[in-house]
């Protein structure tokens, strides 16, 4: 359709103000340049097309590249899945093993502490039946009447 400037193109004055020309056909500009750049147009038709192949490829290489870098990602996660499950059981087995040393550590100092109380109440004891008895030979020998020679 032919806009209000195309119309208006016609009676344009076709030469420079001065002695009468004869007259002439306005240009089509629009047309001219058609004319003029078909041949470009028709050259870069191939240029398109293969502009056309060459993104589809891509777009199918992409495609492709997607699904390995999924399948990638589910193999990494799966993979990371199973070490997670092993580390967890090597860090329990550690925690169990340091949870069993810190036992019988304690268990040994227990013991030693033990015997330590067992030894001192021995070496008391000693002393004490000493004191003990003599205490009660000491009574003893003032209730008994001691015979006369």
């Amino acid at each position: 359709m032919a806009t209000a400037r195309d119309l208006l193109q016609r009676f344009r004055p076709l030469g420079a103000p001065g002695a009468a020309a004869p007259p002439g056909v306005p240009a089509d500009r629009r047309a001219e340049r058609d004319r003029e750049l078909q041949p470009l147009f028709d050259a870069l038709a191939d240029v398109q097309e293969e502009a056309g192949r060459i993104r589809a490829a891509a777009t199918a290489q992409a495609l492709v590249q997607r699904e390995q870098a999924e399948q990638q990602a589910a193999s990494l996660l799966r993979s990371a899945r199973r070490d997670a499950a092993t580390a967890r059981a090597e860090a329990a087995a550690a925690t169990a093993a340091r949870v069993e040393e810190e036992s019988r550590r304690v268990l040994a100092e227990a013991e030693a502490d033990a015997a330590a109380v067992a030894r001192r109440a021995e070496e008391r004891y000693a002393g004490l039946v000493d004191t003990v008895v003599r205490g009660i030979r000491a009574a003893a020998d003032q209730r008994t009447p001691r015979p006369e020679p």
